[in-house]
């Protein structure tokens, strides 16, 4: 069920099929929308129709390793040193030795 919280307004609603098996996804063919109160009528515009892998996540972690990595150069014993950018992984922390950038997610 898609919820609507208002008449005669413009909604944004995601449609995933991630919950359902492998074979049922493969499966699906069409898209049906309807009422579930017969007497009600509606209008649907459906627009923007995408499949995606749900990989955003990692594209922007490696969006922003590829644009953070070796960008600063800071002076480590008198040796000037590029600055490593580092993904922050809790679970799986890795050795972190100074000086670094961490990129970290937040609201995951």
């Amino acid at each position: 069920m898609l919820p609507v919280t208002g008449a005669n307004t413009w909604e944004l609603q995601r449609i995933w099929l991630g919950d359902m098996t492998a074979a049922l996804r493969r499966a699906v063919g069409f898209l049906r929308l309807r009422s579930l109160d017969g007497t009600i009528a509606f209008t649907a515009a459906v627009d923007d129709l995408i499949a995606t892998a749900p990989r955003a996540i990692e594209d922007v972690d490696a969006a922003l390793l590829a644009r953070l990595d070796g960008v600063w150069r800071v002076p480590v014993a008198g040796v000037s040193t590029a600055v490593p950018a580092i993904l922050d992984l809790p679970e799986s922390p890795g050795t972190r030795t100074a000086p670094y950038v961490l990129v970290t997610h937040r609201g995951r």
